[in-house]
């Protein structure tokens, strides 16, 4: 009898326990649905831009107008197929770019030759070096960026500054050719080697682009060696040095380096042994009696007008 006395309860009491526990459910209920967190508003992106036409050529760009700017925007319009850039290679950059809100035309490097970097943040620019770092030659790349209220649409298309061309066969009675990891041509002569007493230009690797023609402007990279002891006495490869340009047939450089670049095919690499009356030799030069190997990467040309 006591224990059942003990374990019965009034049936209000049994109310009162479910109408709190209802009470609490519910309060439960309201604190988990205040503390969901509402789902970000996503911010506008920056107007649509449309860039196309062929690498090497001007870009034709399209976008809404009137155009909005929002925030930076980089985009990646074409990768390459070549190797991906590293920090300290030789670059050439094509860049095109254009004020969107007024329609001028800022830059243009397409309608001459193109600009030869190391790549580096410091010497093109740290946002442009995130936007091109890791991605192979050849890429295309759009970047939509605005500097003191000045907006700009920028085309970017970046290629090895040296020959990446196949490589072709060298008659061995020539100089061998070796290279360091950023391409840089190094010469050896051997010293059973005959020394030649006319212009020889033998092609390391035949590019595919514009023949250069005489009066075009070139935009070559060089290494120079005597061939009496295989020394280096000039190169353009150095980080403080860079592709040189010049107009092919107008005395700007030794006569047997002007005429070996004529009819010689963009993207193309040649080695040009230079007897000394095409090379120093009318000059009080020390290397006026030497004959010279010249290894030359064409990287760019420019066409010749016709008359």
């Amino acid at each position: 009898m006591f224990y059942a006395l003990a374990n019965s309860r009034p049936a209000n009491s049994w109310r009162v326990v479910f109408t709190v526990l209802l009470s609490l459910l519910l309060v439960l209920s309201l604190a988990a649905c205040s503390t969901t967190k509402e789902e970000p508003t996503p911010e506008p992106e920056t107007t649509t831009v449309t860039v196309s036409g062929p690498a090497g050529e001007v870009p034709t760009i399209e976008f809404d107008e009137p155009f909005e700017f929002v925030s930076p925007v980089t985009e990646v319009l074409w990768e390459g197929s070549g190797e991906k850039v590293q920090e300290g290679d030789w670059v050439m950059l094509h860049m095109y770019a254009l004020n969107p809100e007024t329609g001028d035309e800022i830059r243009n490097d397409y309608t001459g030759l193109p600009q030869a970097y190391v790549f580096s943040p410091k010497t093109i620019g740290s946002e442009l070096y995130n936007s091109l770092v890791e991605l192979p030659f050849g890429s295309r790349i759009m970047h939509v960026s605005q500097d003191k209220d000045v907006t700009q649409i920028l085309v970017v298309d970046m290629l090895p500054a040296r020959s990446v061309a196949d490589p072709r066969p060298v008659d061995k009675a020539l100089p061998e050719v070796s290279y360091e990891e950023n391409g840089k041509p190094i010469v050896s002569v051997g010293k059973k080697l005959t020394k030649p007493h006319e212009l020889v230009v033998q092609h390391l690797k035949s590019g595919s682009g514009l023949q250069v023609d005489e009066k075009a402007q070139v935009l070559v990279h060089i290494a120079a060696t005597t061939w009496s002891d295989s020394k280096e006495f000039y190169s353009t490869w150095e980080k403080d040095a860079g592709p040189i340009r010049f107009k092919v047939g107008v005395d700007k450089v030794i006569a047997g380096l002007d005429q070996a670049l004529v009819g010689v095919p963009v993207g193309s690499q040649i080695m040009v042994i230079i007897p000394p009356e095409l090379g120093f030799g009318q000059t009080n030069s020390d290397l006026a009696k030497e004959t010279l190997v010249y290894v030359v990467d064409v990287l760019a040309a420019t066409t010749v007008p016709e008359k």
